[in-house]
């Protein structure tokens, strides 16, 4: 037979074989047209409803390509090559760093973008001729970059780059942010005047682990930013004694805190009561005040 006919044999062979006719049914289901190659799968439902691929769908965001979430510049923070600690307490725009303990306390300010700008009011009160940690602090990864420029021991300036990042958070039982409200309770030089404040004030309250505590006076109504160190005196972090230095001397000039803290029920926000003296730079007078608040934010 020739080549040609075999060929052509072969072929009715293998049509007869696959389906019984033209716009007949196939034999074998493999040879049909399959569901994802119909119009469903190309046409409007696919691409433009919104249950996928719509205005309701673009504008989901994956957790891990969103902004990155910003933190405050508060905790216990690392410092690179260097065994101390840098403790932070940021409240409304005011910032209190603490480099390895006192007299290296510093206040200030830190804006949205993390600039840092604060002084120790009890090294410049000893002497010590520019006393600051100025840089950045940025949010999104908690570390910071900063310059500090200080005096040592024997009064000599000194500088130096810190670097570091979050370590962990205070004591979360009773630090956090505090809502303040005060009244003057003796002014004897008339400096201030007697009576309620008017305006809320705002605190932050740091508790370490071995109960060490810092009370930042931050934005408050009647004296500028300052903080008070002492140590609580009870286990269950009920009451506290604190000291505000006014120069870096242990027996030097300061004034005093004492403060109770209290939670009626598991519902309701920890407060906090007491008295404290408060130094007026500005005209050299000490007033006394009753205080009450309650905590709006922790750690």
């Amino acid at each position: 037979m020739p080549a040609g006919a075999r060929a052509a044999g072969l072929a009715a062979l293998i049509l007869a074989a696959c389906t019984d006719g033209p716009g007949r049914p196939p034999v074998y289901t493999d040879a049909s047209v399959t569901p994802e190659a119909g119009v469903e799968d190309t046409g409007p439902a696919d691409a433009g409803e919104p249950e996928d691929s719509g205005p309701q769908d673009v504008l989901v965001v994956l957790p891990d390509s969103g902004p990155l979430p910003e933190y405050a510049f508060t905790g216990q923070f690392g410092i690179l090559n260097d065994s101390n600690p840098l403790f932070a307490r940021e409240v409304q725009g005011y910032l209190q760093l603490v480099v390895a303990g006192l007299p290296y306390d510093y206040v200030g300010t830190i804006d949205a973008d993390g600039n840092v700008a604060v002084v120790s009011t009890e090294l410049a009160g000893s002497g010590c001729p520019e006393p600051r940690i100025t840089g950045r602090y940025t949010r999104t990864d908690t570390t910071f970059e900063l310059l500090h420029k200080t005096c040592n021991a024997a009064g000599d300036p000194v500088s130096s780059t810190i670097r570091g990042g979050f370590f962990q958070d205070f004591n979360p039982a009773v630090s956090g942010t505090y809502e303040v409200t005060m009244a003057v309770t003796r002014d004897l030089a008339n400096c201030f005047g007697l009576g309620p404040v008017g305006g809320r004030a705002y605190w932050g309250l740091s508790v370490a682990a071995d109960r060490t505590v810092s009370l930042f006076v931050a934005a408050d109504p009647v004296g500028p930013p300052a903080a008070y160190f002492g140590r609580f005196t009870s286990q269950d972090l009920s009451g506290f004694s604190a000291i505000h230095h006014l120069d870096a001397t242990n027996d030097g000039p300061q004034v005093a805190m004492q403060a109770q803290l209290s939670q009626p029920t598991a519902n309701d926000p920890v407060q906090i009561a007491g008295t404290r003296d408060v130094y007026l730079p500005e005209t050299g007078c000490t007033i006394s005040v009753e205080f009450s608040g309650v905590r709006v934010d922790a750690p």
